[in-house]
Parts: structure tokens; sequence; C-alpha cells
């Protein structure tokens, strides 16, 4: 089987999220998973005989290793985000969004970047 690796945000389910799922499906679950569209789907190209669908045709980015793409998603899009929030947090953000506007903020995560290694 290939590695694959997926970049996606599972923000927090809202009743907005249940009642829409209750209301489109007729299914009424307490706790459904939501999720964005994906922003980064990566595929090793190990496929059986050689074979396999076109995937770069629906956005998959197809690569000999994926190992660099897991290494930059680890340091930088998941570090990143993390070290964003708890900055934030503790100087009284309680949004994301909101955290990476603010110039003291953004200071912090070009510093964090730029200590982060190459990958």
């Amino acid at each position: 089987f290939p590695v694959t690796m997926v970049d996606r945000i599972t923000p927090i389910t809202t009743q907005d999220d249940r009642d829409s799922l209750t209301k489109d499906t007729g299914i009424v679950d307490k706790w459904p998973v939501v999720a964005e569209d994906y922003l980064q789907w990566v595929i090793e190209d190990k496929f059986v005989d050689g074979e396999r669908p076109a995937l770069e045709l629906v956005g998959a980015l197809v690569v000999e290793d994926v190992v660099a793409y897991e290494c930059m998603k680890l340091r930088l899009l998941n570090g990143g985000h993390s070290a964003l929030s708890y900055m934030g947090y503790l100087i009284g953000h309680r949004d994301v969004d909101v955290a990476v506007k603010d110039k003291i903020i953004r200071n912090f995560l070009r510093q964090y970047f730029a200590e982060v290694p190459p990958t």
C-alpha cells in the first residue's frame, strides 16, 4: 500500500453541524465529525504493477517519497499552529484567526519558522 499524508482540519462539532446532518440526511448523531476540505493530499507512487488512478486530477500530489511532506506538516504546519495557539492564548486571544492578525504573534511566528530545521 502506498504511504499517504493528508493535511486537514477537523474543528469541534457544533449544534449547527448536528442539525444540518439531521436535516440533510435524517441521521441523528450526537457527535458527527466534520472537516474542512483537504488542503494537501500527498500519495507515495508505489502502486501494484505500477498502475494507479489519475489521482492528480482530484488534487493529489503523487510523489516518490512522502517523508519530506510529513516533516513539513509536522514541523511547520502543526508546530506553527500549536506555537501560534499557545502564545496567542497567553496574551488573551481565544481564536487563531484573531491571534494571527496580532503583530506580536506574527513576529513570534516569523522567529519560530526561522528556527525550524529545513525539511
